[in-house]
């Protein structure tokens, strides 16, 4: 019983040794609360998303930018929203995803309360 407990030790300690680089990578890129994801759906058509983008660069928060002129986004964006029972076409622009949740007509600073 104890060579078996040896052994399983031995491989396991190994297995952390070969791998210990990937390991460290996998627990560094783990979320925070700190710094919740935001997705931004916008189209560069509508002014108002225009003007938001431009002032997330400037301040320099981070975002994912899903483009509405993309068939397949628009469509990702409608089935999200057909959950509530709305469609991209009846909701102001632009669309904010902050931790899971869908904000509609989004401001600079609703978005910054949000992350904050």
């Amino acid at each position: 019983m104890k060579s078996l407990i040896v052994l399983l030790a031995v491989c396991s300690l190994g297995y952390a040794v070969d791998h210990w680089q990937e390991l460290a990578e996998k627990r560094s890129s783990v979320a925070t609360v700190d710094a919740p994801e935001l997705i931004l759906y916008s189209s560069k058509a509508e002014p108002a998303c225009v003007r938001l983008e431009a002032e997330l660069k400037k301040q320099g928060i981070r975002y994912q930018r899903r483009d509405l002129t993309v068939n397949a986004t628009r469509h990702e964006l409608n089935d999200e929203l057909a959950r509530v029972g709305k469609r991209v076409d009846s909701v102001p622009m632009p669309v904010a995803e902050i931790g899971g949740v869908l904000y509609e007509g989004v401001t600079f600073e609703q978005i910054v309360h949000r992350l904050h």
